[in-house]
């Protein structure tokens, strides 16, 4: 009797729509992940409290193992970091900021946001070794290495990856983008761009430019033509790498400043003014300067 009975209770218990209590506990703890947001975001959507990702004080050296592998073989270099406590964000850290750069390679996959307390040690000296992988972009490939410039492990070639050399494919060119503002700072970072190359050699580049929000065209490099928001250019014949350098200027906006103070019967605001007329320059810091009252002080 105790059998039915007992399969009723389940029965009941699956179809009520109770859904089971979770814990922070619950999830995977990742030492070091793609993305960190990944972690928190979950949690907030579970209505779960964040642990706090403590750090201690000390210093801290990140190991970086860059990997390029590819079917010509790999190549690998190993950088070591000096950090500290004040390197870390929330108890974070992104090492995008280490990437190896070198024309015609890209990280694999995003680099790794790594905790402060995956780094082992004691006494003030923290430790942590990660990977970062990368691979060769489309349009690019490999010059093989000369047999004596490198290992052979089972007919894998091993190499520095200061030595390896990336040349695009000959039926193509790659066309790097570059943008400045009007003193010459880069706005982003450069955009890369494969063209395919004509029957003779040579390549007719056509580019629809987006621009950052705010900015116009200025001027473009001597080598291309800014035209209804499109960059062309002529590319002579054999030409594996072309640079077009684009100068824009910043527009301005207008803004709104709303004064709000504190209510003294409770915690609430009450608007006192509003001003329409300011104009600052996109991406600039507002000029806001607080009022001062007494027994109030500014906040945000």
């Amino acid at each position: 009797m105790n059998g039915p009975a007992a399969d009723d209770a389940d029965e009941e218990k699956e179809t009520s729509g109770e859904k089971p209590a979770v814990s922070a506990g619950d999830l995977v703890g990742i030492d070091w992940c793609s993305t960190a947001r990944v972690y928190t975001t979950t949690l907030n959507k579970l209505g779960l409290e964040i642990p706090e990702l403590v750090v201690k004080e000390g210093s801290y050296e990140l190991t970086i193992n860059h990997l390029l592998v590819d079917d010509a073989g790999t190549w690998g270099k190993t950088e070591t970091i000096s950090l500290s406590e004040e390197d870390f964000e929330d108890g974070l850290l992104d090492t995008a900021a280490y990437e190896y750069t070198k024309d015609g390679m890209e990280l694999a996959e995003k680099a790794p946001v790594v905790k402060a307390g995956a780094f082992e040690g004691e006494d003030g000296t923290y430790t942590l070794s990660v990977d970062m992988a990368y691979r060769v972009m489309d349009g690019w490939h490999i010059v093989p290495e000369e047999p004596d410039s490198g290992i052979m492990l089972m007919a894998v070639y091993i190499g520095e990856l200061d030595d390896v050399t990336i040349v695009p494919d000959e039926d193509h060119v790659i066309v790097t983008i570059n943008l400045y503002d009007q003193d010459g700072i880069t706005i982003q970072n450069p955009i890369k761009v494969q063209q395919d190359k004509n029957d003779d050699g040579t390549a007719s580049f056509e580019y629809e430019l987006e621009l950052p929000t705010g900015y116009t065209v200025e001027s473009v490099s001597e080598n291309a033509v800014y035209e209804e928001g499109k960059l062309t250019s002529e590319i002579p014949v054999d030409t594996e790498a072309w640079t077009i350098d684009v100068t824009c200027t910043v527009g301005t906006a207008t803004y709104t400043i709303k004064i709000y103070e504190q209510n003294l019967e409770d915690d609430n605001y009450t608007l006192k003014s509003t001003s329409d007329d300011n104009i600052g320059t996109i991406g600039s810091l507002t000029e806001v300067v607080a009022d001062p009252k007494t027994g109030l002080l500014p906040g945000l």
